[in-house]
């Protein structure tokens, strides 16, 4: 604060404006002006320190976490690049011992016994630390074809080359589920009677292609066997349940005797019970699903309109009846296909269920 010299009370007026008795009240006023200035600056200046301590405290974590998340992506990298010659500890699973050292693709085919000369990096690390972070120290092919990595200080990574459900059906690999398309539920479900023709045309289909058939029947006690619209000759199984998912240990030992099966074409009531119950545990197997839409309902509309879209979110495929038996037999030239054809020439019914998909 700057101090005011004066050398009298007339000088004192002149340079303030106001009379000799009032130049004290103005110098008084002033200082105070200085000392509320001063005070104020002083404030806001401990505000910011605490302010950025705090946002310190906050976003420091968040940093710490991204550099280690940068380096085990890194590591990840360098191990699925695997052209440097380094080894590796095998494996994850049993039957190898875990200081094992064996050569990554493109590595040294040096005997065992004899160690590699160190590479250019190595050389150039001598006399540092080590960088902080994860590393690989063990990584194992899986039988699909994926790569599984163990870090260090860091979870299990799988990394699979199947990003994405291609939806192929060949009927080698293919089994169809009926669920519950039973009597009691005539009434109650919407479209009951087109979900019915189009099933019957899968079954059908299926004898054709001569693809297992396997179906169930809720509580038969209280809600009735199978309508008898659908024909259940040739089928491999029909069992009675009270658990809403047709995944019983019945079901999963039939899935069992059929050797390649890789796809369920799945369809029945109700939709957002125990069709969408059924694929999520089919699927949670390894199982690719197929639910028909055609010949799929609920009671509510509502009801099947958002289970389709959760099960469609999930990976599972929904698609059609005709669209499943013309990709069955994919070949104009399928000694079946004219059965096929003749099956789909009356077009499926075009009932409300095609607005609620």
């Amino acid at each position: 604060m700057h101090s005011l010299k004066f050398h009298n009370d007339q000088e004192i007026s002149s340079r303030l404006g106001v009379r000799p008795k009032d130049s004290e009240k103005v110098i008084l006023k002033q200082g105070g002006s200085h000392l509320t200035a001063h005070f104020l600056a002083g404030f806001i200046r401990s505000c910011l320190e605490i302010f950025l301590v705090a946002l310190i405290e906050v976003l420091e974590p968040k940093l710490r976490s991204r550099k280690a998340g940068d380096r085990r992506c890194a590591a990840v990298g360098a191990a699925l690049r695997g052209t440097e010659q380094e080894t590796v500890a095998l494996p994850i699973r049993a039957g190898h011992p875990r200081g094992e050292q064996v050569a990554r693709p493109g590595g040294s085919s040096r005997p065992p016994g004899v160690p590699d000369p160190p590479s250019r990096r190595q050389r150039e690390g001598e006399g540092r630390a080590p960088p902080p972070g994860p590393s690989v120290n063990a990584l194992e092919n899986d039988q699909d074809g994926g790569i599984t990595l163990a870090l260090e200080n860091g979870p299990v990574l799988s990394v699979s080359p199947q990003l994405t459900t291609l939806g192929n059906l060949t009927p080698s690999s293919t089994v169809f589920f009926c669920c519950d398309m039973q009597e009691r539920f005539r009434p109650a479900i919407k479209y009951f009677g087109d979900i019915i023709s189009v099933g019957q045309r899968l079954l059908q289909g299926a004898r054709i292609l001569g693809i297992p058939v396997i179906v169930t029947e809720q509580y038969p006690k209280g809600l009735g066997s199978t309508v008898q619209e659908i024909d259940l000759t040739g089928v491999k199984l029909v069992l009675p349940k009270t658990k809403f998912s047709m995944v019983l240990p019945e079901v999963e030992a039939a899935l069992a005797e059929i050797p390649g099966v890789r796809s369920v074409v799945l369809f029945g009531v109700e939709t957002h019970v125990c069709i969408q119950q059924t694929a999520l545990e089919l699927v949670g197997r390894g199982v690719e699903v197929h639910i028909v839409a055609d010949a799929t309902s609920s009671r509510s509309m509502m009801d099947r309109m958002f289970a389709l879209e959760r099960l469609a979110r999930t990976g599972i495929i929904v698609t059609t009846s005709e669209a499943v038996l013309l990709q069955l037999v994919a070949d104009k030239d399928h000694p079946k296909f004219k059965e096929i054809q003749n099956l789909i020439k009356a077009s499926a019914p075009e009932s409300g269920l095609l607005s609620k998909v």
